[in-house]
């Protein structure tokens, strides 16, 4: 849907309404619209309001069960989205998709929130908080510090790859554990004198 805000003396003020799936439900499209208003500066008063809509798609009729569907998840994770976008912007709200790859980096790539290919299941080895960038650990007496010196109590999960596109990666991923308590995952670069990174966070 697209909104089109008249006014005097100045340029329309337009803006888009995405909807996730298709509802006649006004209660629920009156609160989308109100999150979405809140958030545009309106150069003057309003004078005029105009609405296009595109392709209309049919609404399916569904029937009432007395036990929970998984109809009703669908669809209360469609209202989630939209009223999250409608808040913080469509660019804002990304599901994620699988990606055939064993670098962790590139394991998965941004995509419309269900609308992902693909399993995004992690193994138990891998926590599903990366850092966006690795970053090197200090190594003290042989053994990587992370706030302390850190105990290594899985590994290695060796990942080689990366060599077809020139972006190649030879490293030993370990889960260990700091003086806190703290379960991280790490890894040591395999060439001579590869040093120690700290690559994500186990929850």
């Amino acid at each position: 849907m697209r909104f089109k805000l008249a006014h005097e003396g100045r340029d329309d003020t337009c803006f888009e309404l995405n909807l996730a799936t298709a509802t006649r439900d006004v209660e629920h499209l009156a609160a989308i619209l109100r999150e979405r208003l809140e958030r545009l500066a309106l150069p003057s008063p309003a004078i005029a309001v105009a609405l296009e809509s595109g392709l209309l798609p049919p609404l399916a009729s569904s029937n009432l069960s007395f036990l929970p569907d998984s109809r009703d998840e669908a669809e209360t994770a469609a209202r989630l989205i939209e009223r999250l976008r409608a808040r913080l912007g469509d660019e804002a709200v990304k599901g994620l998709a699988a990606v055939a790859d064993h670098r962790p980096e590139r394991a998965w790539r941004a995509a419309e929130p269900g609308c992902g290919t693909g399993s995004l299941r992690t193994p138990l080895s891998r926590p599903l908080w990366l850092l966006q960038v690795p970053r090197p650990l200090a190594e003290i007496a042989a053994l990587p510090h992370y706030e302390g010196p850190l105990t290594l109590i899985a590994g290695p999960e060796r990942v080689e790859a990366g060599w077809w596109d020139g972006n190649d990666i030879a490293r030993d991923y370990f889960v260990a554990r700091n003086p806190a308590l703290s379960l991280l995952w790490i890894y040591r670069e395999r060439q001579t004198g590869g040093r120690w990174h700290l690559h994500g966070f186990f929850s």
